[in-house]
């Protein structure tokens, strides 16, 4: 599989670039060379982002999920940023042309789809497997939301150590720590409630050591937390390590994430935090550059991000989505609220 850092010179033009706005415009700092991902819809957003990596050549895997919802693509992010793959979206009402476009470019020789046959129908599974590259296709799914992230954990993660855990809810939270999971090569499980039965039971097969909770106890609940405390690891029976990253809000908690990730990453990501298509596919892209996916609002970069971009010093800030998601004045000024 070529590198995700392949082609970049060639493909500056096929994506909006940097250039900056006048001080007048935005509260700004000097700040990583700037440049925008997008495409007209959140389909072509998610093509956008793979031919960033893929422009010209070709990637033996792609998974696909749906666009029109945020669970199965957590989950499919994380493993697909973990071997480097490509993550494009489809719908219900039909796989859109783009996507499909990009996959017969790409020729893959294994197509992962995530997701039940109501998110994607097999109608598309019988499209996929009829394009040139004449590519494995295999469903992972569950019964719902967080069957489907433990049988994508199960199935494509071996021994990873470790584990994410974030409610299947809502996608703030997680759409930060799909790339900081998928960068460590370990999935993210989704959860509801305060019974951790079943999560246990994947924690165990999956012989993981530690679990990371990704938000406060609103999201993932304290009775959680309390049974994985107690878990003993089978293999030494040691204590399951768990950790919470958790902040005042998602903006704060995408912080604690990056902070606790990536100490000094070379690329940033940047996606809007009020809504969820444009940061699923590139979720998987940050992973693969091992670069945290940090959320702002539209018009500035709140407080917490803008901490932690203080901190560190990448190369590159990549913005995720049209001007809609991601002001100007945000992907090429780098503009702080306040």
């Amino acid at each position: 599989m070529p590198s995700r850092l392949a082609g970049l010179a060639a493909l500056a033009a096929a994506v909006l670039v940097t250039s900056v706005l006048p001080a007048a415009a935005a509260s700004a700092v000097d700040r990583p060379v700037p440049q925008r991902i997008s495409g007209p819809d959140r389909y072509a957003t998610a093509v956008a982002i793979s031919d960033y990596s893929f422009a010209g050549s070709t990637t033996s895997t792609v998974y696909l999920t749906t666009g029109e919802s945020f669970p199965d693509a957590l989950a499919a992010a994380a493993a697909a940023g973990t071997v480097g793959a490509p993550l494009l979206l489809t719908s219900a009402g039909g796989l859109p042309s783009s996507t499909l476009d990009e996959i017969r470019s790409l020729r893959p020789t294994t197509i992962y789809v995530v997701g039940g046959t109501n998110a994607i129908p097999e109608a598309q599974i019988d499209v996929l497997r009829g394009i040139e590259s004449r590519p494995t296709v295999a469903r992972i799914s569950g019964a719902n939301r967080y069957e489907t992230s433990y049988q994508v954990a199960t199935q494509r993660f071996s021994n990873p150590g470790a584990v994410y855990v974030a409610t299947g809810g809502s996608y703030a939270d997680a759409l930060s720590a799909a790339a900081a999971a998928g960068s460590a090569g370990i999935p993210i499980l989704l959860v509801d409630g305060t019974d951790a039965t079943r999560l246990l039971q994947v924690v165990d097969q999956l012989n993981a050591r530690r679990a990371i909770l990704v938000g406060g106890t609103g999201v993932v609940s304290a009775e959680i937390e309390r049974q994985l405390a107690a878990w003993r690891v089978p293999e030494t029976n040691a204590l399951l390590r768990v950790d919470r990253y958790a902040g005042a809000d998602r903006y704060a908690t995408s912080a604690v994430i990056a902070r606790n990730s990536f100490p000094a990453p070379r690329f940033v990501f940047l996606a809007s935090g009020s809504n969820f298509p444009d940061a699923l596919a590139a979720a998987a892209l940050a992973a693969d550059l091992d670069a945290p996916l940090l959320l702002s609002q539209a018009a500035c970069i709140p407080a917490p991000i803008g901490a932690y971009l203080d901190g560190i010093d990448p190369d590159y800030r990549k913005g995720i989505g049209g001007t809609a998601s991601l002001s100007d004045a945000v992907v090429l000024s780098g503009a702080r609220c306040g």
